[in-house]
């Protein structure tokens, strides 16, 4: 028998069982941080904790406890994207991000990357279509330091042109490397079909050509226009105490003064409707069906619950499209804003499935999907989005980055919307399913015959740049001090088995959120089963999110750490179609439960 390996987590109650002896469990994270330094508080009841306040220049400030690990993220959210992009200069809010690591006049970008490094600190940004969010992460130790570098960005950045020429490069260098992937560029054409002249048509980089004539004078003015404090939100996530993080921020931050001067859409909507593109594809045939959102900021959350029934983990739309459809594998790719946007269903079809009747047999499916969707499916589409939100608790970056959203950019907060979520009718959420048995359009990418490489094309002599010389190294004394010992905790003890059949086990217990990640696969991927109906139908029941490829991953409660188990042996036991046996562990296991399947 090949040797097999999997790996799961689990929490407290389930400590002392036998099931350790059969099973290797990771246990995941818990949450856990508390007074303003310029204005009065505001505090949560439930969840995380999570303290917010905002300085006199309006500056807010959010704090998210989470004392799992001695490590936080600083981030920081300006409500200022591509959506506020000049015409004619797609790409000035994405060139702006780039700049942004290119130095201050305090702080040059070379010592910006050596201070980072010397602290062990993830640096990164990103650009959306409604905001700009910057983020560090590292030893919580380094975030007065990751307070000061975002306090000296807000307003002492130097923008000088021969940093931009060089910039420049690596924006376009960007942009082309996302040309590869046949259904990004799907999606961007049905896009710019769908949006028209807005400024939503372009994917947040930019264009290519409109980037080109992007100068210096354009990202000053984009700059002076959103980067003030009162269009920011700070969001420190992490074993931080409040108190200590708002008087850093009215110390750094406290001082500075500006209004924003930037005008966002207030409305997002789509002028073109029934339309149909087709585009050569390079590597993989896929179809895009683009269904209309109403936008982030729609009032409830049943959209929200007809998106979670779209996604692969639930059993309702693969029984459509690839169970019994054209489709060999589909992604659900969420593409909205505050007022509006699309919900890209990507369909890869199957071999010799012709684009004409992929999008027949798709709108067939869209039409039926209403009747097909149970009362059932509905509920355990709802428990699964409130879910999600307890198992982002386990990742400290996954944390920041869904109430960092959530606050700066959509002006709410993710525990208060799971609350709306669990009460959303059946009929609200049927009524956003008949909306989309009309989709807004369909794209096909197709004739690809296999990967071909093709090298980029050389770039104009007008275009290149010459190298620069070495920058010296600027830095104020903030920035020169050296970083302490770092506070590590223990290291989980890792407990192995190996069972007579070979299989491998590993056990690593972490406490706190009374969630579990399991994931199991075979040294030779290509023994791995696939999860079948059965397995999908009762996950989505449970609202235990698994993703099964090459391997088996699977993210749940703690009380199902057994039923998780059922899974991973159900699926490392396939008969000769990738059907799990008719004895397996699960279908044992439902059999005692409800008496049949």
């Amino acid at each position: 028998m090949p040797r097999i390996s999997f790996l799961a987590g689990c929490l407290p109650q389930l400590r002392g069982r036998r099931i350790f002896s059969a099973v290797a469990v990771l246990g995941l994270l818990a949450a856990g941080l508390g007074v303003p330094a310029g204005g009065a508080a505001t505090r949560f009841a439930t969840g995380p904790t999570v303290t917010r306040t905002t300085l006199r220049n309006g500056l807010r400030v959010v704090v998210v406890e989470n004392h799992a690990l001695p490590l936080a993220q600083v981030a920081m959210w300006y409500r200022f994207g591509s959506a506020g992009d000049p015409p004619g200069r797609a790409g000035v809010a994405h060139a702006l991000e780039h700049m942004m690591f290119r130095g201050t006049h305090a702080l040059s970008g070379t010592a910006l990357d050596l201070v980072t490094a010397r602290f062990g600190m993830d640096v990164n940004a990103e650009t959306d279509h409604e905001y700009t969010h910057y983020y560090q992460t590292g030893p919580v130790d380094a975030v007065p330091l990751a307070l000061d570098i975002e306090a000296d960005r807000m307003r002492g950045l130097r923008l000088d042109p021969r940093d931009w020429n060089l910039e420049r490069q690596a924006v376009l260098a960007e942009l082309a490397d996302s040309d590869w992937s046949d259904a990004g560029n799907l999606e961007d054409d049905v896009r710019r079909i769908a949006f028209g002249t807005s400024p939503l048509r372009h994917d947040p980089g930019g264009s290519p050509a409109e980037v080109r004539r992007i100068s210096v004078s354009d990202l000053r003015r984009a700059y002076d226009a959103g980067y003030q404090p009162s269009n920011a939100t700070l969001v420190v996530t992490g074993d931080v105490d409040p108190r200590v993080i708002f008087g850093l921020a009215q110390a750094d931050f406290g001082s500075i003064r500006g209004r924003p001067a930037v005008q966002l859409p207030s409305s997002e909507p789509i002028v073109a409707r029934g339309f149909s593109l087709r585009r050569r594809a390079l590597t993989s045939n896929v179809v895009d069906i683009a269904l209309e959102s109403r936008g982030e900021a729609a009032p409830g959350s049943a959209e929200e619950v007809a998106i979670e029934l779209l996604q692969s983990w639930h059993a309702v739309l693969p029984e459509l499209i690839v169970d019994h459809g054209p489709c060999s594998s589909y992604d659900a790719d969420v593409d909205l804003q505050l007022h509006g946007g699309l919900i890209h269903v990507l369909c890869y079809l199957n071999y010799r499935t012709s684009a004409g009747d992929a999008i027949r047999r798709l709108r067939r499916a869209f039409r039926r999907l209403d009747a097909h969707v149970t009362s059932r499916d509905i509920a355990y589409a709802r428990r699964t989005d409130v879910a999600e939100t307890r198992y982002t608790d386990d990742s400290l970056t996954d944390e920041a980055d869904l109430f960092g959203e959530t606050i700066a950019d959509q002006n709410t907060d993710p525990r208060l919307f799971d609350l709306e979520t669990a009460s959303v009718s059946d009929a609200a959420v049927r009524a956003v399913l008949r909306r989309w048995t009309t989709p807004v359009g369909f794209g096909a990418a197709v004739g690809a015959r296999g990967y071909r490489s093709e090298p980029h094309p050389r770039k104009p002599r007008s275009e290149r740049v010459a190298p620069a010389p070495l920058e010296a190294i600027v830095a104020p004394p903030w920035a020169r001090a050296l970083p302490g010992p770092l506070r590590t905790p223990r290291t989980p003890r890792v407990e192995t088995f190996v069972l007579p059949s070979g299989v491998r086990l590993f056990v690593a217990p972490r406490h706190g959120n009374e969630t579990v990640y399991v994931r199991g696969g075979f040294d030779d991927p290509d023994e791995f089963g696939f999860a079948s109906a059965t397995v999908r139908r009762v996950a989505e029941q449970h609202a235990i999110l698994i993703d099964s490829d090459n391997e088996l991953n699977m993210h749940g409660f703690a009380h199902d750490l057994p039923l998780m188990i059922s899974f991973v042996a159900d699926m490392l036991r396939p008969d000769e179609s990738g059907i799990p046996v008719r004895n397996g562990p699960l279908r044992r296991r439902l059999r005692r439960k409800s008496g049949s399947l």
